[in-house]
């Protein structure tokens, strides 16, 4: 009969079938428990696989069941291999598979009928074509031994991390996994390249009760927030599992076990998604202006609901940084949301520099430290003088130029204001300064800086090197000390502290003038009495044409002698001329130009008082002027 189903068969069928007419060879592997072992993401290769007539054309297929579609916890088809070096890798979950076969039709080889062709009772002809047979699970239906995977298992085991805090995944499941196994996160499963800013391949997966726990020991994570692939390599040596051994488990062929996790190519397997929490991407630059609050657009990330931001010279170190709101933290950030350093009346002063973009994830983390800020987004850019210890020094009574400020970036037509404190509450600015103390524009990238041709006659002192960012020429920019705030350092201003000093002498006797202080005074220095300091004009009758004689230094003081005068009596101007320029640069009355205070000269005046007597007779003079 051509349909075996029609076949009424007897109970004991050997008694009745008497006649042997031949031999039936049966082709396929024997016995059928040849159970083997392999190993998830690496190639799994049968050898010493035990049966009648197998062809090295056989194919082998692992299935949940043989004959029977992929299971949904089987990802894909995986070939198995019986020639080393041939055939695709295994990744799958781990688990227990059948090794099912498949024959390779070797039709000229095979006579069952005597004419060379095999009948519909014993296979689809349909499956004969030219694509040959064993191209779908259904086509592998001898089932010939029992295939232990190990691995991870499911392949969904999705986890979520936080970038800037240690990397913890707990619980993953699987087939045999043990500690020394390693895990990695990666963009794609088996690529050659790590992920950056991970800290590298994760500590061992640790089993417990429900599951493994894998680590990463070597600290934070500091990668871009975004989805990553969770990534399996066995922790003992294997490159290709060449099993071998009829029955039993199988074993692994020493001569093979090389270890390939060193390389991010080893981790074949995919475990599952992990979420990584925190900013993308890490090119998120910002600039801001010292002197000016400063306002930023908010960062884009992944899952980022709240966290908080801090301007740091390196991420993770636990100080902030002088001159910033809070020390740089900026704290409660929502979303996407403009975050800001400071309001108006609390301006970013620090020194211009390139600065790292620090994140924290509030949700997860206080956020109280440079330490908890470990994940650099970007980089800030602040334009400003650095370094801020730039000290200055000018001479009171010569015009003021300094060259070669440093800074990061500074624009042309910024300016600078000299005061006892930069954008204090207390904005009074320097007495007798040209132009109040506020400098011209600046030049060559925002280097020199000049008060112009008009002589500097302010007190000498220790006052503040303030700057102001200007972009334009408009008037509105850095018009007022309030815009003032950064501090660039110190102005060392060389003169006579004191503008208010009064003396007195007489004329007629030798005068001496005593208390004359301020910094960078020296023994050096002139002092000239004259009606108005910086002329050209000598008084008349003054010793030494007004010129103070043996001027000397004692005890931080000037101390100077004059000469008997006979000049009219009167208001008269002291002034001061450095003597740190050398040569003759007081040895004209116009280069007096600091005017420290008055002198009182006790005498008549004017000095033309001409009054007649009569000889012979008493004579009265009256009505005589002087001070």
């Amino acid at each position: 009969s051509s349909d075996l189903t029609a076949v009424s068969l007897p109970e004991h069928p050997g008694e009745e079938f008497r006649i042997d007419l031949g031999k039936l060879e049966l082709i396929g592997p024997a016995p059928l428990r040849q159970h083997r072992t392999c190993v998830s993401g690496h190639r799994c290769v049968l050898t010493d696989m035990d049966g009648q007539q197998l062809s090295a054309q056989d194919r082998w297929l692992a299935l949940d069941t043989c004959g029977a579609a992929p299971g949904p916890a089987w990802l894909q088809q995986v070939m198995l291999a019986t020639v080393p070096g041939v055939g695709p890798d295994l990744v799958a979950a781990g688990g227990q598979y059948r090794i099912c076969w498949c024959a390779s039709l070797r039709l000229p080889d095979i006579n069952i009928t005597g004419n060379g062709s095999f009948p519909d009772v014993l296979f689809d002809s349909d499956r004969q074509n030219a694509s040959g047979r064993c191209e779908l699970p259904e086509d592998f239906v001898v089932d010939a031994g029992k295939l232990t995977l190990l691995g991870v298992a499911p392949l969904s085991q999705d986890r979520t991390c936080v970038s800037g805090l240690s990397c913890v995944v707990e619980g993953i499941l699987g087939h045999h996994i043990s500690s020394l196994d390693q895990f990695a996160v990666l963009d794609t499963c088996g690529e050659r390249t790590w992920l950056q800013r991970f800290i590298g391949t994760g500590a061992g997966a640790v089993p417990t009760a429900s599951g493994a726990s894998v680590y990463w020991s070597a600290g934070p994570s500091t990668s871009a927030g975004g989805q990553y692939r969770l990534c399996w390599c066995a922790g003992f040596p294997s490159v290709e599992m060449n099993v071998s051994g009829a029955g039993g488990t199988g074993a692994f062929n020493s001569s093979t076990q090389i270890s390939d996790c060193a390389s991010s190519a080893g981790f074949k397997t995919d475990v599952g998604r992990l979420d990584m929490i925190g900013p993308a991407p890490m090119v998120q630059d910002r600039t801001c202006v010292s002197g000016v609050s400063c306002a930023m657009a908010g960062f884009t990330g992944f899952q980022m609901d709240e966290y908080a931001v801090a301007v740091l010279a390196t991420c993770g170190i636990e100080t902030g940084l002088p001159r910033f709101p809070l020390a740089g933290y900026v704290s409660s950030v929502l979303g996407s949301a403009d975050i800001s350093l400071g309001s108006n009346a609390e301006a970013v002063t620090g020194a211009g520099g390139q600065y790292k973009l620090c994140w924290c994830a509030a949700a997860h983390a206080p956020c109280t430290s440079g330490g908890q800020f470990r994940t650099e987004l970007g980089s800030m850019t602040l334009l400003g003088p650095t370094p801020l210890a730039q000290h200055r020094t000018c001479v009171s009574g010569q015009t003021c130029r300094i060259d070669e400020v440093m800074g990061h970036r500074i624009p042309d037509n910024s300016r600078f204001l000299v005061l006892d404190t930069c954008g204090g509450p207390s904005l009074s600015t320097i007495p007798r300064f040209a132009e109040n103390g506020l400098s011209m524009r600046t030049q060559g990238d925002g280097s020199r800086i000049s008060w112009g041709s008009v002589p500097i006659t302010s007190p000498g002192g220790r006052y503040r090197l303030c700057w102001c960012a200007a972009f334009t020429n408009a008037t509105e920019e850095c018009n007022r000390p309030a815009d003032f705030r950064t501090d660039v350092g110190q102005f060392y201003l060389v003169g006579v502290s004191s503008l208010t000093q009064q003396h007195t002498c007489v004329s007629g006797m030798t005068c001496e003038l005593e208390g004359i202080s301020g910094p960078g005074l020296s023994g050096q220095d002139q002092l000239l009495i004259t009606e108005t300091c910086g002329a050209r004009a000598y008084v008349p009758r003054l010793a030494n044409a007004g010129l103070a004689g043996a001027v000397q230094l004692r005890e931080r003081t000037l101390v100077a002698g004059a000469a008997m005068t006979t000049a009219a009596g009167g208001k008269y101007r002291l002034c001061w001329c450095s003597g740190l320029l050398g040569g003759d640069s007081c040895s004209t009355a116009d280069a007096f130009r600091v005017d420290l205070g008055s002198l009182t000269l006790m005498g008549p005046a004017p000095l033309v008082q001409d009054r007649t007597c009569i000889s012979g007779q008493t004579c009265k003079i009256e009505g005589l002027l002087g001070e």
